[in-house]
């Protein structure tokens, strides 16, 4: 993405944008495309991480949480939405800029318990500097002064807990510091050993597998976890574990806090499922309102005792994918039906053979597992292979599957389902073959879009994510957008944000047509 300002409000002196995101929560934000925060924001209508999400569901009232890098806040800022603000929240950024449009939007949604400080923590305090980067999400502490760095306030979190905290209990912290977060942890070993948080932080600086900062954790007692997204579950985390390549956050907490999160379903204390409970074809159906929208007649699969064994098997798998989204299972129950549905999806011998009946299918079942055990690469890489065999026709819907994603569980195919079965495949691999389009601009934006406009289906936010595209990389639209990308300008669940659009929309239309 270019460093050059792309004001998306092009009206003069606008310096803001004010981005309403899940829960009707407001952000305030730079009016600039070439800052990852809004344009991710303007695209996703959500930051791109799947903890986000768990953060939400995580929330309670008189919570305390504890955000050390907070950049624009969105992790303060959702938990204090999810609970209705009734809770204390402590944001620490150090960059001027970045804290005031924080403190914009703690102004914006009326929070009264969120205190932002303006001040960089390290292992010593007294004076620092930032460096100020294109985006501010990788702003760093710098060894000096320079060109592009800002003197910072720097303190530690032991004195920080002394000045600020009193006998607050924290039960959730965020560490980003790029790069700073061992210096950080030098300078509160008393809070660390007074506290007991669940604390979120990232896996990877620069790339590379964080394994000094993990060992640091757990030499305060703080074992690592990750997120299991499709069930909202933590298991413990290990480095001889395959990592994902798009996973970016661990979680670390010490056994007390792991048994609140027990008692609450949010931490399992093994990675080894249990047996899982036995499930039946309702399981599935219930959870896939689709089949019931399509009309389709599966009926041989409702008790399954006349299929072969290879679909009694892939029966099997959907009956306990349905199982691990019931909302009253357990988490050790979820998480068992979820492992053992990608067990027996993944023994199916149609599975890794492209030229077997229902290779497609089965596949596509599999996609879905994995998604929510949280093998994204694997995802999409499964999905990118039926896509291509859908389009040259090869995929027959001759026995059920589980939707590409959740969009789609209950989603009608309205007498159309190999388009809407086409649509899934290639808007769910656009989104999730990359956190966002700002980090892999394509260059040909506009007919990639042209091509997903075959669709009718399409969702918003790939109209939303191709309108930027159009616009930080400078392309041109002939004869104005077609119509296509009006529902960008239209209010709806998905699309948050018309009045933000219909200028931009119209403006553009203008422009090229006139």
């Amino acid at each position: 993405m270019p460093a050059r300002k792309i004001p998306f409000d092009r009206t003069p002196g606008q310096d803001a944008l004010e981005i309403t995101i899940v829960d009707d929560l407001k952000v305030v934000v730079p009016n600039d495309l070439s800052q990852m925060t809004p344009f991710v924001l303007l695209e996703q209508e959500d930051w791109f991480e799947d903890e986000i999400g768990f953060i939400r569901k995580l929330a309670q009232p008189g919570v305390n949480m504890l955000d050390i890098g907070a950049n624009f806040g969105l992790y303060t800022l959702a938990m204090a939405k999810a609970i209705g603000g009734d809770g204390r929240f402590w944001a620490v950024e150090p960059a001027s800029n970045t804290a005031g449009f924080l403190r914009r939007s703690v102004a914006a949604n009326d929070f009264k318990a969120i205190e932002v400080l303006q001040m960089a923590l390290s292992d010593s305090d007294g004076d620092g500097y930032l460096t100020i980067e294109s985006s501010s999400e990788l702003n760093a502490l710098a060894d000096g002064p320079g060109a592009n760095t800002e003197q910072v306030k720097l303190s530690t979190l032991d004195k920080l807990m002394a000045e600020q905290f009193g006998d607050v209990q924290f039960d959730f912290m965020k560490i980003d510091a790029e790069g700073a977060e061992s210096a950080i942890l030098k300078g509160g070993k008393a809070f660390f050993e007074q506290q007991s948080p669940l604390v979120m932080y990232e896996l990877k600086h620069r790339n590379q597998v964080n394994t000094q900062l993990i060992q640091q954790f757990a030499d305060m007692g703080y074992e690592p976890y990750h997120l299991i997204p499709g069930i909202d579950v933590l298991v413990p985390f290990s480095l001889s574990d395959e990592i994902d390549g798009y996973k970016l956050n661990l979680f670390a907490c010490k056994s007390d806090c792991a048994d609140r999160l027990v008692e609450r379903g949010f931490l399992l204390k093994s990675a080894e499922p249990g047996e899982a409970p036995a499930v039946d074809w309702d399981d599935y159906v219930a959870m896939q309102g689709w089949v019931v929208h399509a009309g389709l007649d599966f009926g041989p699969w409702v008790s399954g005792d006349a299929l072969p064994e290879p679909d009694k098997q892939l029966r099997l798998a959907l009956c306990h994918w349905g199982a691990a989204h019931k909302a009253d299972a357990s988490a050790a129950d979820r998480y068992a039906h979820l492992k053992t549905a990608m067990e027996l999806v993944s023994g199916i011998p149609a599975m890794n053979d492209s030229a077997a009946p229902g290779h497609g299918l089965i596949r596509l079942t599999a996609s879905r597992i994995t998604a929510d055990l949280g093998n994204r690469v694997q995802r999409v890489t499964w999905l990118s292979d039926v896509l291509r065999s859908f389009s040259t026709g090869k995929v027959l819907i001759n026995k059920p599957f589980l939707a590409v994603a959740e969009r789609f569980d209950d989603l009608s195919p309205d007498g159309q389902l190999m388009n809407w079965l086409g649509v899934s495949l290639a808007e769910t691999i656009d989104a999730k073959s990359r956190f966002s389009s700002f980090f892999t601009l394509p260059r040909d934006s506009y007919d990639i879009f042209k091509n997903l406009m075959q669709y009718p289906l399409l969702c918003a936010e790939t109209v939303r994510r191709y309108m930027l595209c159009i616009q930080a990389s400078g392309a041109k639209v002939d004869g104005g957008y077609p119509a296509g990308f009006k529902p960008v300008a239209e209010a709806a669940p998905d699309n948050r944000n018309p009045d933000l659009w219909r200028p931009y929309l119209a403006a553009d239309v203008q422009q090229q047509q006139g």
